[in-house]
């Protein structure tokens, strides 16, 4: 098996549905596509495979015993996943460049007030400012004690 249309990577069968991909860049490169894993929006990305010089054909990555399989994106990544594919622009043969447009917006926008409304995310930052705030304390003292 060589190339295969994104679209088309439904496997495994019980996991992945919804395949709706936003970039595709042909055969020997590498897809994006926005798709329901366990039945919960995602973003799966994969290397599409294709045709070696020498000829061998191969499925892409990741596959499972020779079948396109798609690797879902951690949550942590998704945003600048989809930020990258905007910037890019979406593209490929068989997308629909206004429809996956208009997707990448509203996730985007989705995945931006889930950060910004995240307490986690906001006392991380907290914590990392006063870590900050810290250290200069320290480097300040150091300075005036003449030790750095």
């Amino acid at each position: 098996m060589d190339y295969q249309n994104p679209a088309e990577v439904t496997s495994p069968k019980d996991k992945v549905s919804k395949v709706f991909p936003i970039l595709d860049m042909g055969e020997g490169k590498y897809s994006v596509a926005f798709l329901d894993w366990d039945e919960k929006p995602a973003v799966g990305m994969r290397w599409n495979g294709g045709k070696s010089e020498d000829g061998t054909k191969h499925p892409g990555t990741p596959q499972s015993r020779g079948i396109p399989t798609w690797w879902i994106v951690p949550d942590l990544f998704e945003l600048p996943i989809l930020i990258a594919v905007m910037q890019i622009g979406p593209q490929g043969p068989g997308i629909d460049v206004q429809e996956a447009r208009t997707r990448l917006n509203q996730g985007i926008q989705t995945r931006q007030a889930s950060i910004s409304n995240d307490t986690s995310v906001q006392s991380d930052t907290q914590l990392n400012d006063s870590v900050e705030k810290a250290i200069m304390r320290i480097v300040v003292q150091m300075k005036r004690n003449g030790q750095i």
